[in-house]
């Protein structure tokens, strides 16, 4: 006879992972690059034991706001330039592309809420621009065509180089070491750090690769992409682990208030 047992089973984690797909602003080559990287992230994600819910910040159904409060965790992917005006500035950069304002306010509104509420987040290359801009930073508009970050003008193909992660960092408790090989792929950067943001990798060359909320609340932005098929497989892996212990603690704490 089976045994009915009066403990319920642990709720499985959810995890929002807002991304742009299929825009009309982006190459093809691009909207398939993201894609790739956004499927990544969610296989990635179910090998920690955490489901993640794709949201088009395209064609959004849902106000940002709301949707945030249903989740445990809110992950931003990379994608398209982030308009200059959501910092303030005017257009400098003939290099720009794809830039959706629609897209970039729906996203900032999701980081904004989820940083208020404490929520984990996790931000990767546009999703850390977006953080920084979230929190009244500036982007770089364009870096130079002669970098180690990019080798294509549309950003839809990735290269390597080495960053340095800085010590007393949540990355440096992570990876436990100072050097690390990165996949990367962008002409913009981080210009002026945002509110109650710290640095917490650079680049051979001085440019900002990751930042992190100051203060007990989890939230990291990588400039890289860890989920590249090519990259290391064990850096998205220790990333979304810590993300997800994060993740279940703020969980037990929305059930308890």
């Amino acid at each position: 006879m089976e045994q009915r047992s009066d403990t319920p089973s642990p709720r499985q984690l959810r995890v929002l992972v807002s991304g742009s797909f299929g825009s009309p602003l982006a190459t093809p080559q691009l909207n398939s690059t993201l894609q790739t990287l956004a499927d990544s992230v969610h296989d990635q994600l179910l090998i920690v034991g955490v489901t993640g819910h794709a949201v088009n910040a395209v064609a959004p159904n849902c106000e940002p706001q709301v949707l945030a409060d249903l989740y445990d965790g809110l992950i931003v992917l990379g994608g398209a330039d982030v308009d200059p005006a959501q910092y303030g500035q005017s257009m400098e950069s003939v290099c720009s592309y794809g830039i959706n304002p629609n897209a970039d306010e729906f996203e900032i509104s999701l980081l904004r809420r989820a940083v208020e509420v404490q929520m984990p987040i996790f931000g990767i290359c546009r999703g850390m621009q977006l953080l920084n801009v979230a929190q009244g930073g500036t982007l770089l508009q364009d870096i130079g065509p002669s970098t180690v970050h990019n080798v294509a003008e549309d950003n839809s193909a990735l290269t390597g180089h080495s960053v340095r992660i800085l010590p007393e960092t949540r990355l440096s408790s992570i990876f436990g070491e100072q050097d690390i090989e990165i996949r990367s792929a962008h002409h913009q950067a981080i210009g002026t750090l945002g509110n109650e943001l710290r640095v917490a990798a650079v680049a051979p060359d001085g440019i900002i690769e990751a930042i992190e909320l100051k203060g007990e609340a989890w939230g990291v932005g990588v400039q890289w992409h860890p989920e590249d098929p090519m990259a290391d497989q064990a850096q998205i892996g220790r990333i979304l682990e810590s993300f997800a212990l994060q993740c279940a603690t703020y969980a037990e704490r929305r059930v308890s208030c």
